[in-house]
């Protein structure tokens, strides 16, 4: 029997749908094996949240959207502080032909990272930090009197947890869980990157301060979380490299002149 082009292509399209969905279910499954064994209920849940988004094509960060799309095209993405791929999922849908270098220090995102990179495709994970040297530095997660781990809030900057902020996001009494974490620079892999996002809890000029090479020779957008305590500093650095300042809210977009 013949069929139409357009079924034969709508089938197709169907079969890829499944085979994402069962990738999906099944990095769900081993997950929650893992979290559950790891971690405790309340992290099994915000990790499964992760993937269910994946799913969904959810944008956590709805000021992503104001990014120049038809500047970055399909260039090279860096995601400076991927955490467990919130960042990462919603780059992915905004930017559906990219591929992505997705960077993260804190050990205990990376099984979950690692599945949101498979789920997502074309994605290079790197578990280290991006600063402004070579180094091996103190990495910090807050940990809560239950015992679970508070992982959007790690940072190899100890005095972001005296922030009032910070301790409201946390929401209660916290120790911190302090480990030895590789530090690189975006330099250092020499590659053309097209955007770059910086989300490190009060690390962002170091960041900044080890991609000279990378600014110089790529101009690559860049979309950085806003801090109080260090941005007049990026901002300042940026400008000396013929940027300007989109500010939204949360975040600034800083978009090269040149």
């Amino acid at each position: 029997m013949n069929r139409p082009a357009g079924f034969r292509q709508n089938a197709i399209l169907h079969s890829n749908n499944n085979f994402k969905i069962l990738a999906i279910r099944e990095g769900l499954r081993r997950l929650a094996k893992d979290c559950f064994r790891r971690l405790g209920i309340f992290s099994l849940a915000r990790h499964l949240e992760i993937l269910r988004n994946a799913q969904i094509g959810f944008i956590h960060e709805p000021e992503l959207r104001q990014l120049p799309l038809e500047v970055i095209g399909s260039g090279l993405v860096a995601d400076v502080g991927a955490n467990l791929g919130q960042s990462l999922i919603s780059l992915r849908n905004l930017l559906p032909n990219s591929p992505i270098v997705a960077f993260e220090p804190n050990p205990s995102c990376a099984k979950t990272l690692a599945i949101v990179a498979k789920t997502v495709g074309n994605t290079r994970l790197e578990l280290c930090g991006i600063g402004s040297s070579q180094a091996v530095l103190k990495f910090r997660v807050p940990v809560l009197k239950d015992g679970s781990c508070f992982l959007q809030e790690g940072s190899f900057d100890k005095t972001v947890f005296e922030s009032s902020v910070t301790r409201k996001r946390i929401g209660g009494d916290f120790s911190l869980a302090v480990s030895n974490v590789p530090v690189r620079t975006l330099d250092s892999y020499d590659l053309n990157f097209a955007l770059v996002k910086i989300d490190v809890q009060g690390f962002e000029l170091e960041v900044l301060q080890g991609s000279v090479e990378t600014i110089r020779r790529s101009r690559p957008v860049f979309f950085v979380e806003r801090d109080s305590r260090t941005e007049d500093d990026i901002f300042s650095f940026l400008c000396t490299f013929g940027y300007r300042a989109l500010k939204l809210s949360g975040n600034c977009i800083y978009l090269p002149t040149s």
